[in-house]
């Protein structure tokens, strides 16, 4: 993206609270030895900025940083660059959400008692980062019976704690 359009970028993901910059070599030269928090700084303060929206949907921003504003940049092929960065931001963010929700799912899984095959359970686990063969505490918790809650208190508490899984995985 920076070589096409002839800058360094720093493009600010807000649906997936990422940034990512990358610089031009010339411009590697001048913001030498500054930290990651300067750079951005410098590029959010002295850049061009471009919203990443597809319609109505904003996905945040990208940073056009040109040493040479008076060189000319193509705006079709920008506005093409910064709708597919912005649907890729989109991508990005439903992949999480599927993989939180895989994870939810697995975890879920684990606490039903219906493991069939330890190996399958193994393999299963790896692709979530989490080694069965050590020892993990994945709940510790007491099932208590309260009756004076009244007749959604349960279900209150279910959907507490499914959110709390929901937040455990997005943090994952």
């Amino acid at each position: 993206i920076s070589d096409i359009l002839k800058g360094s970028i720093l493009i600010v993901d807000s649906v997936n609270n990422r940034q990512i910059y990358h610089l031009l070599e010339a411009d590697v030269c001048c913001l030498k030895g500054c930290s990651d928090l300067e750079i951005r700084e410098f590029l959010s303060r002295e850049s061009e900025v471009y919203d990443l929206s597809v319609g109505l949907n904003f996905y945040g921003l990208l940073y056009l940083y040109r040493a040479d504003p008076a060189d000319n940049i193509d705006e079709t092929m920008t506005s093409q660059i910064l709708q597919a960065v912005a649907l890729e931001i989109a991508r990005e963010h439903t992949m999480q959400k599927t993989e939180s929700r895989h994870l939810i799912d697995y975890f879920m899984h684990l606490l039903s008692d219906g493991h069939l095959d330890e190996s399958s359970e193994q393999s299963r686990a790896l692709s979530y980062g989490i080694d069965l063969s050590a020892s993990h505490m994945l709940v510790r918790g007491k099932v208590r019976q309260v009756n004076n809650g009244g007749k959604y208190s349960e279900t209150f508490r279910l959907t507490a704690f499914f959110h709390d899984l929901d937040i455990l995985a997005e943090n994952h």
